[in-house]
């Protein structure tokens, strides 16, 4: 999966795979409300952007996904 989004980000540029990162970010929260799969998502988002506020904003909207599927 990884290597399809590096060759996204390669070919396509940054903007067309941010986008991909994110729709597949919030597809992880939906179907499988995993935390600890979540927070590796997370680490791995900060890697790309090099700033924790991403870590920080992803980790709350994932908790809060999250919350929505305990509640369902």
């Amino acid at each position: 999966m990884y290597i399809v989004l590096y060759f996204l980000y390669e070919s396509s540029g940054r903007i067309l795979y941010m986008c991909t990162v994110h729709i597949f970010f919030l597809a992880s929260f939906i179907f499988s409300c995993q935390i600890q799969y979540s927070a590796i998502f997370c680490i791995f988002i900060s890697s790309i952007y090099q700033s924790p506020l991403w870590t920080y904003r992803y980790t709350l909207s994932g908790l809060f996904f999250t919350s929505l599927r305990n509640i369902e």
